[in-house]
């Protein structure tokens, strides 16, 4: 399997710390972000922040976290949409909440989710592979001496 189609879904539920509201729903993630789709992250993000180096580091997590979920939620491409509920449809991507631990928390989740998702997928092909080697046939060893290593 390409590993950049590797996904999974995420279940989310989470209240907000401002607003007391309950935010739940499911969000399926791409499982890995390669390099350049991390560098890209990392670009996105301080353009969010805008350079700036006098913006709060809670506002520069809360936008690598924004940039992050965009390159993470697989978008449906016959629709062109985000594969998530409406209410983070509806507030742009979290960027309209009033409540940004939900955004962080999903973030968290999401690569947590996906690392795991990740590894199990490479643990079945490495176990996949095992299970397709030829054991090495040793001949029987005479009687009264050691047998072949």
């Amino acid at each position: 399997m390409d590993i950049s189609k590797l996904e999974t879904t995420v279940h989310f539920k989470g209240v907000g710390k401002k607003t007391k509201k309950t935010y739940e729903g499911s969000f399926v993630v791409r499982a890995a972000l390669n390099n350049a789709e991390q560098i890209s992250v990392a670009i996105v993000a301080d353009r969010y922040s805008g350079g700036s180096v006098s913006l709060s580091p809670a506002a520069k997590t809360f936008n690598h976290c924004i940039a992050d979920l965009e390159a993470r939620i697989v978008v449906d491409t016959a629709t062109g949409v985000q594969k998530a509920p409406s209410w983070w449809i509806g507030s742009d991507g979290g960027r309209k909440m009033y409540d940004p631990n939900i955004v962080l928390d999903l973030q968290d989740q999401a690569v947590k989710e996906g690392d795991a998702a990740f590894d199990k997928h490479l643990d079945a092909e490495i176990q996949a592979a095992d299970g397709n080697k030829q054991k090495p046939h040793l001949p029987a060893a005479p009687a009264g001496h050691a047998p072949a290593q």
